[in-house]
């Protein structure tokens, strides 16, 4: 029974090399299935789905996407920036010429990038310890 490769060549398998398809990809054992003609061995939905995300890859997340999901995750440090963004523009236009002014927004600015920080370590030791309770959870 000739075997078909990744690349669509043929070879004649070696005495038990395909003994156990534990031992081969999802992809290779639809193949090995497929050209055999073996009812032996059935595949489950799971492994034929493996087989085609790795055949085709995952669809691509957008980079919009990727944020929406991390600002959801953590909507603090979206406060925070914004904040940060307006403190300093108005910072910009309102100071003028006024010296006492402008060293007010600068510490305003100061105080919100502090919230910005502590928000965002805030969230990722939240994700790590939700991680952990998860695992905790599991075992």
């Amino acid at each position: 029974m000739p075997i078909v490769g990744l690349g669509g060549e043929t070879k004649e398998p070696e005495v038990n090399e395909y003994e156990d398809l534990r031992y081969l990809s999802p992809s290779q054992k639809i193949r090995y299935q497929v050209s055999s003609g073996s009812e032996n061995h059935e595949l489950s939905t799971f492994d034929i789905k493996q087989a085609l995300d790795a055949t085709y890859g995952q669809p691509k997340k957008t980079y919009r996407a990727v944020v929406w999901k991390r600002m959801k995750e953590n909507p603090l440090v979206v406060a925070g920036l914004m904040a940060t963004v307006c403190i300093l523009v108005l910072g910009v236009k309102k100071s003028g010429n006024d010296p006492n002014k402008a060293v007010k927004f600068m510490q305003m600015r100061i105080a919100a990038q502090g919230f910005t920080v502590t928000a965002l370590l805030g969230g990722l030791y939240y994700q790590q310890w939700k991680q952990d309770r998860l695992k905790k959870d599991e075992t």
